[in-house]
């Protein structure tokens, strides 16, 4: 028979997982092995903690959006309300359907403030994005994504059919549908065309926001554009990744411009220089147009005018309201 003492251990186990299975009702726990509970060895009493291991943890309360979550551990601190786990891969449901698909080596759930906390070889699916960092932050009732460390992302375009690889320090992801992508800290980014014999963009700044519905970026801070052997510098920049093939402007640059271009002219190349306030490039009609006090640098020529129009690897130009004896090919 039992003595007195197992009776009671055997009885709190008991209360105990009957409160779980109350608690369910919101948050439900399915466990592929059995829940180890760790024992006080100074009192003989349960300890608040609860071990799992290969265990499903989700929520559907009502009134919030569900939250799913595979780890091969998971320990729930109802006293701290934290819940850490281990290897987590899971499914974060967000209005109108939305989801973000996530995976990491380790992380952990505040409860009291409704973030996730996700730490090492973090991966994130959110529809035609992948992001991928050091450590991640998901606040639901903001439904606010940050990123940080060694940040990558990738995203395809579904209109033009282009990919945008964008590398960071930083981004901070906002919208409810994640539309907007704020990213900072030593921004590098490409854009590869759906067409291979297209070009890629390359593009550089401090801080850079994407809005991936309009498909339009907005560069701030030591701005640098490369397209073919045409590069260019500024303090702000714009690309608006509809625009490629159309009559339209695809990029523009403002606020000290600097430009430099390798000129393949008859066997020979010459560098060209151009110096304006702001610039705006057509990669369909192969030229950019420069305004606001423009200068051009070309052999041992030197060009001004009101507005000067480049033709990319062609040595000809066109200049509005000239203020230079160079006479204008055509």
């Amino acid at each position: 028979m039992m003595d007195l003492k197992n009776k009671s251990i055997l009885i709190g186990f008991v209360l105990m997982l009957l409160g779980i299975t109350m608690a369910g009702i919101k948050k439900k726990i399915r466990a592929d092995k059995l829940m180890s509970i760790k024992k006080n060895s100074s009192s003989g009493q349960f300890d608040e903690k609860s071990f799992f291991k290969d265990s499903y943890y989700y929520v559907k309360n009502k009134g919030e959006r569900p939250f799913f979550l595979r780890a091969k551990n998971i320990v729930m601190n109802p006293k701290n309300k934290e819940i850490s786990f281990v290897m987590p891969r899971g499914t974060i449901y967000e209005k109108k359907g939305e989801r973000v698909f996530y995976q990491a080596d380790g992380g952990h759930l505040d409860q009291k403030q409704d973030v996730l906390f996700l730490d090492k070889k973090v991966s994130v699916n959110m529809g035609s994005s992948v992001l991928k960092s050091k450590k991640l932050r998901y606040n639901f009732p903001k439904m606010k994504l940050v990123a940080l460390g060694n940040v990558r992302t990738r995203t395809s375009s579904k209109k033009t059919g282009d990919k945008v690889f964008i590398k960071s320090s930083k981004l901070v992801s906002l919208g409810e549908k994640k539309e907007i992508y704020i990213y900072s800290g030593k921004v590098k980014g490409t854009i590869k065309r759906k067409r291979v014999y297209e070009e890629s963009v390359h593009f550089n700044s401090n801080n850079l926001n994407f809005n991936k519905k309009k498909l339009k970026a907005h560069l701030e801070g030591k701005v640098v554009f490369e397209y073919k052997k045409f590069k260019a510098w500024a303090q702000k920049g714009e690309i608006f990744l509809e625009n490629y093939n159309n009559n339209l402007k695809y990029f523009a640059l403002y606020d000290d411009v600097k430009v430099k271009e390798v000129l393949s002219l008859r066997g020979k190349d010459v560098i060209r220089k151009a110096f304006s306030e702001k610039l705006e490039g057509f990669p369909g009609n192969s030229k950019a147009i420069l305004t606001g006090y423009p200068k051009v640098i070309q052999a041992d020529d030197t060009i001004v005018g009101n507005k000067i129009i480049l033709r990319w690897n062609n040595e000809v130009l066109e200049i509005i309201d000239a203020n230079s004896n160079l006479k204008v090919k055509k």
